[in-house]
Parts: structure tokens; C-alpha cells; sequence
């Protein structure tokens, strides 16, 4: 996986950057025992919308891109995120 100042390189680039707001990218948490269904990157919607509600969206290291109700998201985060990465976040 590339590196975050790659990510962050490319990210102006990108079709509707407006609206992506704070992109998470967690390359750094990602090991060899990673499940395809991890969450590489995630962006939470800040913006107002009548079709969507307040959530995420989320790439998952193979590659899919979903719309994740903050509830779901949360309760997978929950189970992927290590103290150690919710410690780095805070401190952000």
C-alpha cells in the first residue's frame, strides 16, 4: 500500500475532493493477517444531504467502496481498530 503523503499527494487530484472531507487512510494498522473486509480509508460525511444520513464512506482493502450508517461503522471499527491506533487519533 502506498504511502499516507502519497495519498494526501494525490487526494486534490481526485473528482469531488470538496466533499470528501477528513480522509482516515489506515495503511499503518494494515498487517499480512488483514481480512479483505478491512477498512483501508474512511471519510465521514459532513455535509448536510436529504438522500444520505449521518455516516461513512468506507474502502475496504479489496478494493469495494460502501455507505456505512454511523451505527454499523462504529461497532466495525470497534473490532478493528488497536489501542494503539485509537491512542494515535486521539492525539491528532
Amino acid at each position: 500500500m502506498p504511502p499516507e503523503s502519497y495519498v494526501d499527494s494525490i487526494r486534490g487530484k481526485l473528482e469531488g475532493n470538496v466533499r470528501l472531507g477528513n480522509l482516515h487512510y489506515r495503511a499503518l494498522w494494515i498487517d499480512f493477517e488483514a481480512t479483505e473486509d478491512e477498512i483501508l480509508a474512511y471519510v465521514e460525511k459532513d455535509y448536510h444531504s436529504f438522500i444520505l444520513g449521518h455516516g461513512f464512506v468506507v474502502l475496504r482493502l479489496d478494493g469495494h467502496v460502501e455507505w456505512m450508517e454511523k451505527k454499523q461503522f462504529d461497532a466495525l471499527m470497534a473490532k478493528q481498530q488497536s489501542l494503539m491506533e485509537i491512542e494515535m487519533l486521539r492525539k491528532k
